[in-house]
């Protein structure tokens, strides 16, 4: 699922964008954060956009401005964002389920909480203001991709087919960044795996029901 981080390799750009002069060199040097900005992200590589943020941070200090994000990736910062939020739903109830060994309720609140930001940012279109360059593309098939692996973890069959009919449904233009970035064959046929799931799911419970 998540990229390895590869912050090592990134070092001697970051370090070179540190080189240029704050004060005489801010076009070239927002360029050139624009450009490392949009690489760390399509590597999923935290530790390098944290250094960068934070250099962008003490540039602006530097320069008397609270300005701490360049208007050129305003709204890529947004979508990165967004993913780091639905990402930090999906550890927090993962590892909660696997340290209680069970489904508990402070499990399931979590479950519902990750839930409830996807709808969100699907029914308020907030998803669909990221579409219109690659990083949001990206971040809306990894949003996409962390709520069906918590799903599909724990089984929530129902859940994940409700997430695939509103990335189908074309008031929220999602299949889109899907066509753009991933076989929407794949999305669809997964779709077909998942609803065979959840009908041997149903299945088997209406038989354990049936047996008491």
């Amino acid at each position: 699922m998540e990229a390895q981080n590869s912050t090592d390799g990134m070092k001697p750009y970051l370090d070179a964008l540190k080189c240029y002069d704050p004060s005489s060199d801010q076009k070239i040097l927002a360029d050139e954060a624009n450009k490392l900005f949009r690489v760390f992200v399509e590597r999923r590589d935290d530790k390098s956009i944290r250094e960068l943020q934070n250099f962008l941070d003490e540039r602006a200090k530097s320069l008397g401005s609270s300005e701490k994000v360049p208007d050129a990736i305003k709204d890529e910062y947004n979508a990165w964002q967004q993913y780091l939020e639905v990402r930090s739903w999906r550890r927090a109830c993962i590892a909660q389920r696997e340290s209680a060994k069970g489904w508990t309720r402070k499990c399931q609140t979590t479950f519902k909480k990750l839930l409830s930001k996807f709808k969100d940012l699907v029914t308020k279109n907030q998803l669909s203001a990221l579409r219109g360059s690659n990083i949001r593309a990206h971040a809306i098939v990894w949003i996409v991709d962390e709520v069906m692996l918590v799903c599909q973890r724990f089984e929530k069959y129902d859940k994940a087919l409700n997430i695939v009919d509103l990335v189908a449904d074309s008031r929220y233009n999602i299949s889109q960044s899907f066509l753009k970035i991933k076989k929407m064959e794949k999305f669809v046929s997964d779709a077909a795996h998942l609803w065979m799931k959840y009908r041997d799911a149903e299945h088997n419970r209406l038989a354990r029901q049936s047996y008491r």
